[in-house]
C-alpha cells in the first residue's frame, strides 16, 4: 500500500465507482418517512404527450425523457445549496446510473437523513408539474423526429436567405463523465438537452472565428460572459460558447426560441450572416440528445471550452479571482456540525467553560486562502498596543467593524479536513478567551500561554500516569510537542511531530494510521494533526495533536508520538542541537495540562525521537514517558511500529 496508504481522493473515487455500479441499500427508517413518490421518467413523457395531443411516433422520447433528467438535475442542485449535508456529485452519479430508477434515487436520498427526506418529498412535488412543461416543448417541435430538426427551425431555414447546413452522418458526442461544475460537462449538458443546437466552425483558430463572426453578426457583441461558460446574448434567450482544439475552433448557439419574433431575430441576425461566413469555415445544426453532424463531432473531440473573456473582443469582462469552497468541504463541515450561515461560511460555537461559549466562523478570505476567525470587539476599541503584538499562529484581523483573531489557511491540499478544522477552531477560542476574555490582564506579548506554568504530572523517561484519574471529564486531549532549536550557522531547522496508532502488538493498524504533516488525519479521525510549524519559534507548543479518546476505535491500544528533523542527514543536524524539549498532554474540556514529560537525554546522534505514549489499561487512559532516541531518523521508527514506507 505504500507509506501513504489510500488517500482522499483514492477513497472518494472508490465511494463513487461503488455508488455508480453497485445496489444501494436505503436507511429503512428515513426511507418510510419519505410520503413523496418521484416518478419515472417514461411515466413523465407519456403524461406530456397526452397533454400535447401529439403522436408518440413524431416525438422522440428519449430526448423528452433526457429533458426531464436536465429539469430533475436543476432541481435537485438548487436544494444541494440549501441543504449542505446533501452531496450533489453523489446525486449527480445516480442520476446517470444506466438503471436509474426514481424509487433507486428516493434509496440513495434515505443516506442522507432527514435532509434526504426533504428533498425526496420537494423534487416529488415539484416534478407533479414537468409533464405540462415537457407538453409545451414537445408542441414547440423541440423533440420532432421528422427530419431531426426542431419545426421552428425548420421554418427559419425555409424562409428563405439562408443557405443549407452541412450534411454528413449524424453522431451523438459522447459524455465526458467529468464533475457537474466541468465546462465541459456543463457544455455536453447543453448539447444534451437543447433541442437545437447552430454551430459555426472551421479549421481555423478561435479568435480568426469570433472576429469573423462579430463582423458578420454584430448581435454577438452584445454579449454577457458567463462565469461558468459561454455567454448570453442581451435580451433573448440564446447563449453561445466558444470551442477550440487541434482540429480547429467552434461557436455553438443554443436557443429555445419559438415565437415569431423569435424566428424573425433568428434569421435575420443570427443564421444569415452565420451562413454567410467565408470558407473555410461553415455551419451546422446540432439537435437534442447532443446530435451533430460527423465533421462538427470531429472538431469537438480534441477542443475545449473557451471562457469568452479569453477573446479579445470581451477581454473587459474577465471577472475577478475568487475563491469558492469546494463542494465535498461544504458537505463535511456539515456533517462535523458546522452550521451553514453563506454560500461561502460556516459558524461553530465551542465551549471555553461552564455555560460559557465563543462563535468560531469558518470562510474563503481571498483568492489565495480561507480564514478561521473568532470576533473580539468593535475594531475602533482594540488599544493599539494590542495591534502590535504577536499571536504566534494567530493575527489580529478586521470583519466589516470587528477585529478578530483569526488563522489563515492557504487553499490546496494543505487544507486541513472538516474535524481538523473543528479542532482548530476549539484552540481557537479558548486561546482568544484566555488571551483576551479572562479577568487576568492584558493579552501576553507570545503565542498561547506557556506550558511551563501548568500543574500537570510532571514525568521522567519511563514514568507514567493515569490521564482518567486526573480529569473528572475526559472526551479529548491535545498532546503538544515542543522545542528550542540552538543557534547555529548552517540550514534552518525543521521538527516535525507525528503520531502512531497501533494495537497491541505495536504495531499501525494500517499506514494510514501514520498520522503525520502529509497524512493529517487517522481514517475515522480519532488523531489529527494541527499543521507543521517549521521553525519552532515562540513559547508554546510548536506543533498538537488532537486525539478524539471518545472515537478512538478499541482495537487502538496505543498512540506513540514522535519528533523527527527533517531532512538531518543533509543538514548535518541531530537531537544533540535541540534543547528544552518536552511533550504535555492537555485536557481538551478545561483546557488544563494533565502531564507532562521534559526531555533532558544527551541525544548527540539521533535524528528522530519517540517523546511519549498515549494508551489504554481498560476502561483507562494513560500517558507514558519514553524519550527514546533513533540515529535512523523517522524511516527507522516507522519501520519499528510496522509503516510500509516501500514508497
Amino acid at each position: 500500500m505504500g507509506l501513504f496508504g489510500p488517500n482522499k481522493q483514492q477513497q472518494l473515487a472508490a465511494r463513487h465507482a461503488q455508488l455508480a455500479t453497485q445496489p444501494i441499500m436505503p436507511v429503512a427508517n428515513w426511507r418510510q418517512h419519505m410520503k413523496g413518490r418521484i416518478p419515472e421518467y417514461h411515466e413523465m413523457t407519456a403524461a406530456a404527450l397526452q397533454i400535447s395531443g401529439r403522436d408518440s411516433a413524431s416525438v422522440d422520447r428519449d430526448a423528452m425523457a433526457r429533458r426531464a433528467n436536465v429539469g430533475v438535475q436543476a432541481v435537485l442542485k438548487g436544494l444541494c445549496e440549501k441543504l449542505t449535508s446533501l452531496d450533489w456529485t453523489e446525486i449527480e452519479i445516480v442520476l446517470n446510473r444506466r438503471d436509474f430508477s426514481g424509487a433507486l434515487l428516493s434509496d440513495y436520498l434515505s443516506t442522507a437523513g432527514a435532509a434526504g427526506v426533504v428533498a425526496n418529498d420537494k423534487l416529488s412535488e415539484l416534478m407533479d408539474g414537468l409533464p405540462a412543461l415537457l407538453a409545451e416543448e414537445v408542441q414547440k417541435g423541440t423533440f420532432d423526429t421528422n427530419t431531426g430538426e426542431p419545426e421552428h427551425l425548420i421554418r427559419v431555414i425555409g424562409s428563405g436567405g439562408v443557405t443549407a447546413p452541412v450534411a454528413g452522418p449524424i453522431v451523438r458526442l459522447p459524455n465526458p463523465g467529468l464533475p457537474e461544475d466541468d465546462p465541459l460537462q456543463i457544455c455536453f449538458k447543453m448539447f444534451d438537452a437543447m433541442g437545437m443546437v447552430l454551430i459555426s466552425f472551421g479549421p481555423v483558430p478561435l479568435e480568426h472565428l469570433t472576429q469573423t463572426l462579430l463582423a458578420g453578426a454584430p448581435v454577438f457583441r452584445d454579449t454577457t460572459a458567463n462565469p461558468a461558460v459561454g455567454g448570453l446574448i442581451s435580451g433573448r434567450d440564446i447563449m453561445w460558447i466558444a470551442f477550440d482544439g487541434p482540429q480547429g475552433s467552434a461557436v455553438a448557439v443554443f436557443s429555445v426560441a419559438a415565437g415569431d419574433s423569435d424566428v424573425e431575430f433568428l434569421q435575420n441576425q443570427i443564421l444569415k450572416p452565420m451562413s454567410a461566413l467565408p470558407a473555410p469555415l461553415a455551419w451546422a445544426i446540432g439537435t437534442a440528445g447532443a446530435n451533430v453532424p460527423q465533421p462538427v463531432a470531429e472538431v469537438l473531440a480534441t477542443a475545449h471550452s473557451v471562457p469568452l473573456w479569453e477573446l479579445s473582443a470581451f477581454s473587459d469582462q474577465r471577472p475577478p479571482e475568487e475563491l469558492q469552497m469546494p463542494a465535498y468541504l461544504r458537505t463535511e463541515l456539515a456533517h462535523a456540525g458546522w452550521e451553514p450561515i453563506s454560500n461561502a461560511g460556516f459558524k461553530t460555537d465551542v465551549s471555553t467553560g461552564p455555560n460559557r461559549t465563543l462563535p468560531v466562523y469558518f470562510a474563503c478570505h481571498n483568492e489565495q486562502s480561507y480564514v478561521l476567525m473568532t470576533p473580539l470587539d468593535r475594531d475602533e476599541l482594540i488599544p493599539p498596543e494590542v495591534r502590535t503584538r504577536s499571536f504566534g499562529q494567530y493575527e489580529l484581523g478586521s470583519f466589516s467593524d470587528m477585529a478578530v483573531l483569526q488563522r489563515l489557511y492557504l487553499a490546496g491540499p494543505s487544507l486541513p479536513d472538516a474535524h481538523a478544522l473543528r479542532a482548530d477552531a476549539e484552540s481557537l477560542a479558548r486561546y482568544t478567551h484566555a488571551q483576551f476574555i479572562q479577568p487576568s490582564g492584558p493579552p501576553a506579548e507570545s503565542r498561547p500561554p506557556a506550558p511551563h506554568t501548568s500543574d500537570g504530572v510532571r514525568l521522567t523517561k519511563g514514568g507514567n500516569v493515569s490521564l482518567t484519574g486526573q480529569a473528572s471529564e475526559l472526551a479529548a486531549v491535545n498532546v503538544g510537542l515542543g522545542w528550542d532549536t540552538r543557534a547555529t550557522t548552517g540550514a534552518a531547522f525543521d521538527l516535525d511531530a507525528s503520531a502512531l496508532a497501533t494495537g497491541s502488538d505495536k504495531r499501525v493498524l494500517s499506514d494510514s494510521y501514520f498520522v503525520f504533516f502529509n497524512n493529517s488525519r487517522s481514517p475515522e479521525g480519532a488523531i489529527v494533526h494541527r499543521g507543521d510549524n517549521r521553525d519552532g519559534a515562540g513559547d508554546s507548543d510548536d506543533e498538537v495533536i488532537h486525539v478524539d479518546l471518545a472515537c478512538t476505535p478499541d482495537r487502538i491500544t496505543s498512540i506513540f508520538f514522535v519528533a523527527s528533523i527533517y531532512e538531518a542527514n543533509k543538514r548535518g543536524q541531530a537531537f544533540g542541537q535541540v534543547r528544552n524539549a518536552y511533550i504535555r498532554v492537555v485536557n481538551c474540556a478545561d483546557n488544563a495540562e494533565l502531564a507532562r514529560y521534559d526531555l533532558t537525554e544527551d541525544a548527540a546522534t539521533e535524528t528522530a525521537m519517540v517523546f511519549g505514549e498515549l494508551y489504554r489499561r481498560g476502561a483507562e487512559w494513560k500517558f507514558r514517558a519514553v524519550g527514546q532516541g533513533y540515529a535512523s531518523g523517522l524511516a527507522g521508527i516507522a519501520q519499528d511500529y510496522g509503516v510500509n514506507i516501500e514508497s
